[in-house]
């Protein structure tokens, strides 16, 4: 068995203020979604989501859709192992971890 590989990962949030705009981008106004875009590795996803914790913990409240997207590409049989530093970041800021597993 082998880890499958992240295509691409986005913290998104909705909410009907500017207090993301630090770190994300208004994607969509109308309906107030917010994306920050992180880098495809999980040692730079902790690093980069670890840099904006301030941030991140104020984003729980007030909003809705707070998630972590994760894609990855895996072929019959792979594991994708969530680490203990981003369950940690997760449980702490108050965001959920969404994975999705697409063919390679």
């Amino acid at each position: 068995m082998s880890d499958a590989i992240i295509t691409n990962a986005l913290l998104r949030c909705t909410r009907e203020d500017d207090l993301a705009q630090h770190c994300f981008e208004l994607v969509s106004q109308d309906l107030g979604l917010w994306v920050f875009e992180l880098p495809e590795s999980f040692y730079e996803i902790v690093a980069a989501l670890a840099a904006e914790r301030t941030l991140l913990r104020s984003l729980s409240t007030g909003g809705s859709d707070y998630t972590l997207h994760l894609a990855a590409s895996v072929d019959e049989v792979h594991r994708l192992r969530i680490p203990v530093e981003l369950a940690a970041l997760s449980a702490d800021c108050g965001f959920l971890i969404e994975v999705i597993g697409s063919p390679s």
